[in-house]
């Protein structure tokens, strides 16, 4: 049989957004690159890698044990990020995504079942002023993740 498991589009050097998620664990991220690329990285053993975080979290000493279950990757292009300045725009994506955490962390349940978040947020510098509303475009990336998420597992599986 064969599935169509995900498209992914994208600019380089534009600013993203993204989400790792398990049946059980979440990782929330941002990039100056294409999410597949970054996505890549966090496929390797560099202990803050989204693999490294999960078999931490999920080992037990000496088994050898490695994840085989279902890792969804949700990314988002953000636009008003990329309009601001370019020695801003790191500092923008910093902002959403220690926002996007916050948000998590007020409904553990967003993403269906609760999950473990393994990833941690770069605090926002107060100095840093943006031409947006951080907390007002960071609620509407998560109702996106979600709903992105939510369509994932309402899936038709054949």
């Amino acid at each position: 049989m064969i599935r169509h498991c995900g498209t992914v589009w994208g600019f380089r050097n534009c600013s993203y957004l993204y989400v790792i998620l398990t049946p059980n664990h979440a990782y929330i991220g941002e990039t100056g690159n294409m999410p597949a690329a970054r996505w890549g990285s966090h496929l390797s053993k560099a202990e803050s890698s989204f693999l490294r975080k999960l078999q931490n979290d999920l080992e037990v000493p000496g088994s050898g044990y490695e994840y085989q279950g279902e890792i969804v990757y949700i990314g988002l292009h953000c636009e008003c990020v990329d309009v601001e300045d370019a020695d801003k725009q790191k500092f923008a994506r910093l902002a959403i995504e220690d926002e996007i955490h916050r948000q998590f962390y007020l409904n553990h349940n967003a993403f269906g079942a609760s999950k473990k978040l393994l990833s941690r947020a770069t605090k926002r510098s107060a100095r840093i002023k943006l031409s947006f509303d951080v907390e007002s475009f960071a609620k509407y990336a998560i109702s996106l993740l979600i709903e992105e998420y939510e369509k994932y597992l309402g899936r038709e599986l054949v």
